[in-house]
């Protein structure tokens, strides 16, 4: 037989081998073909797969940048003996940080049972609980579902990946994979720091987690719903809090109670599961009838009263100045202030305020408006002259309604009248030693330089009056006089130095400036500031309300302990006006603003046709100025032209009800000296005789003449002869001078 290839191939087609043969083969290799193909696709996918990754990981946050604390907290607000007064917050910045220490066991416990049992157990990640997760969602054909992340992963979402509820499909599965890997990566880092890594995680969550009705943070959560501190919970409380944070409107005990105790049974279930409490405590716990005492605390609340006129102003520095000493924005200085956990230690005497706030809602101190009547308003700021801290302010009459409303002390420009006399013109006029208070003008039919006559409030003119008589009386005359002689730029000038703020530099330098004619007006607040510089010896402060402000830990971020401050008049300037303004509330115009057992001096100021009634005055104490008036700018009525009086008198009485009687300091650089009431010179034979104060360089040095009595004709003395009868005079020793004395 022939068993060669050739006939062995030819007999195999005859059997149809061949055929058969080559069909496995061309399957075989179509198979092979396959299978690389769908080995290179899936190492190719891996490798692409892999670089994605990769890449995901790389464009994570660094792990030693993130900040894993909450971002919004409550601002806290104190007066100037550290007692709380206000907490600011935000709707996201309800929050009150606390440390772990101040969480009960019982709360860190119930959340870790609910939320991830395996907290303690896992590296940041819990595989177990994602493979449980998964198990849950495919045996209930994913009609209900586990979460997977872990309280660490929770944390960085809502702290580090704080966009994600606007993240699209790709960039959730991106976030997850960022979250999981520096969820392993921050107990790392915090363990290598040497510090406890789940107290660090744990405290940071349960201060940020929403636990419903505004709540955010345990702390919030405790006062919202018990009224208590956290760290006073009982199991029953924290497992009611616990509860809530999955879904916090479905689960808020105040609105869906049943909810909540059906999910606080099993938070305390799975406490007990884990052995985080005894059957004793699960079912004391059960038994408790928490949701009465939430009911109950609901009650109480009262809705939160507006910020007074104080923190209004406050808060509007304070931003302020974030933005102008501390490189803030805008939005970041808001944010700061009402969920940045700041600080806030104010000037605020809270009995000053109290007392601004009583006297100016009490109706019995202001007239009513009724009928076609509109109400009148007022507004009022006391100052600390010694200090330039602003303890009190209130910006309208009645009970304030809302925050940050118009503020007629601050907010609101109106004309100071005569109060400017002695800011514009008798201040620096005396500064410059071009007056004395003994110093006589003329009181005269007077014309301004553009030809408007002048007149004094009463209609009259009385003749040769001092300058003291003329602050006193608040006469015009003598004040236009003053200041035209001195320049109206000068006065201007020096109201700058005294922190005006919204003068105009080409309408305001004019004549009527002498009485308080400026364009734009000024504030009650810039008013106060500028007098208590006169009360506190002649330097101006920058009114400041608050001392510091710092951040949660302490550091100081503004600094208002040192204001601002220059010296605007010498001492001895600011006693004589402070004389003057004494004898206005002695016997001037300012009679009916005599405080009951306290020195004070001050000066009144009414505008054309009564529309705005101001006084400015101050003791050794405090510094206070009151603007009245309508805000539509129009008359009072005469029966309204005296309240301002009334408040002003009894906010200040109060405020000094307590504190000793004490007189003006007067300084070494003034002396008294007994005048002549007619020449102003020292008091010779035969003068009426005043006594007045003044600078030592600018006491009168020669004695008057003028009215001496003598037997004989008198002559003028030839020159030379003045200093030797000058002499005799100041000797008081001669025979005609005894004569004299014996008439006189």
């Amino acid at each position: 037989m022939d068993f060669g290839r050739k006939n062995l191939k030819e007999k195999a087609e005859a059997c149809g081998l061949v055929s058969e043969n080559k069909k496995r083969k061309t399957g075989m290799r179509i198979l092979r073909i396959v299978f690389c193909v769908f080995l290179a696709v899936s190492v190719g996918t891996a490798g692409a797969a892999a670089g994605a990754y990769a890449g995901i990981i790389d464009s994570a946050p660094d792990i030693s940048e993130i900040n894993i604390m909450p971002q919004g907290n409550a601002t806290f607000i104190y007066d100037d003996q550290g007692t709380l007064i206000r907490q600011l917050n935000s709707a996201g910045g309800n929050r009150i940080s606390v440390s772990i220490e101040e969480i009960p066991e019982n709360m860190q416990h119930a959340i870790v049972a609910i939320e991830d049992s395996r907290f303690y157990e896992h590296n940041g990640v819990d595989s177990l609980g994602m493979l449980r997760a998964l198990a849950t969602a495919f045996g209930t054909g994913f009609s209900r579902t586990e979460g997977a992340s872990t309280i660490t992963q929770q944390l960085l979402k809502n702290n580090v990946f704080t966009d994600w509820m606007q993240e699209s499909t790709v960039g959730s599965i991106v976030r997850k994979l960022q979250e999981q890997y520096l969820a392993v990566e921050l107990e790392k880092y915090l363990t290598a720091q040497g510090k406890d890594a789940k107290s660090v995680i744990l405290e940071n969550y349960l201060n940020t987690v929403n636990f419903g009705a505004g709540a955010y943070g345990v702390q919030t959560a405790a006062r919202t719903y018990f009224g208590k501190d956290c760290r006073d919970l009982t199991l029953s409380e924290c497992a009611v809090l616990a509860a809530i944070p999955q879904n916090p409107s479905r689960w808020n005990p105040k609105v869906n109670p049943e909810e909540n105790a059906e999910r606080r049974g099993t938070v305390l279930a799975y406490m007990l599961e884990q052995e985080w409490i005894t059957e004793e405590e699960y079912q004391e716990a059960l038994a408790d009838h928490v949701y009465d005492r939430i009911l109950e605390n609901a009650e109480q609340e009262t809705e939160a009263e507006p910020y007074s006129y104080f923190i209004d102003e406050l808060i509007v520095r304070v931003q302020r100045d974030l933005v102008e000493k501390a490189g803030y924005t805008e939005a970041q200085a808001a944010n700061a202030v009402y969920s940045g956990g700041l600080r806030i230690y104010s000037t605020q005497d809270s009995h000053i305020q109290q007392i601004l706030e009583e006297e100016f809602q009490d109706p019995e101190n202001y007239p009513q408006g009724n009928g076609s009547e509109l109400q009148p308003q007022a507004a009022m700021t006391v100052i600390r002259q010694d200090s330039g801290q602003v303890k009190g302010i209130v910006g309208g009459l009645g009970e304030k309604t809302a925050s940050l409303t118009l503020n007629r002390a601050s907010d609101t420009a109106r004309q100071p009248g005569s109060t400017f006399k002695i800011l514009s013109t008798y201040g620096p006029a005396l500064e410059t030693g071009s007056i004395t208070l003994a110093t006589k003008i003329q009181d005269e039919p007077y014309e301004y330089s553009d030809g408007t006559p002048l007149h004094n409030s009463d209609g009259r003119y009385h003749g040769r009056v001092t300058v003291r008589e003329a602050i006193e009386n608040s006469y015009n005359v003598p004040a236009v006089k003053v200041l035209t002689d001195l320049t109206p730029q000068t006065g201007f000038n020096y109201l700058l130095r005294l922190g005006f703020t919204t003068l105009d530099q080409e309408l305001d330098v004019i004549q009527p400036l002498a009485l308080g004619g400026v364009t734009n007006g000024v504030s009650n607040l810039e008013l106060t500031a500028a007098y208590a510089a006169i009360a506190d010896g002649g330097i101006y402060r920058e009114p400041t309300f608050y001392t510091r402000v710092t951040d949660r830990e302490g550091n100081v971020i503004l600094d208002g302990e040192h204001p601002e401050e220059r010296r605007v008049f010498k001492e001895s300037t600011a006693f004589l006006l402070t004389s003057a303004m004494e004898s206005v509330l002695e016997e001037g115009t300012g009679v009916p603003f005599q405080l009951e057992d306290m020195t004070a001096a001050g000066k009144t100021g009414t505008t054309t046709s009564y529309k705005d009634l101001v006084f400015a005055g101050f003791t050794p104490y405090y510094t206070a100025a009151i603007w009245a008036g309508f805000d539509e700018n129009i008359e009072l009525p005469e029966e309204y032209r005296s309240y301002h009086q009334t408040l002003w008198r009894n906010v200040m009485n109060r405020i000094h009800e307590d504190l000793p009687d004490r007189e003006f300091l007067q300084p070494s650089s003034v002396e008294r000296v007994t005048i002549c009431a007619d020449s102003g010179l020292l008091a010779g034979s035969g003068c009426d005789r005043a006594t007045e104060y003044f600078e030592t360089s600018t006491a009168p040095e020669k004695r008057c003449t003028q009215h001496r009595f003598t037997l004989f004709p008198t002559r003028e003395p030839e020159e030379g002869e003045e200093e030797e009868e000058e002499e005799e005079q100041e000797g008081g020793n001669s025979f005609w001078d005894w004569l004299r004395s014996l008439w006189d």
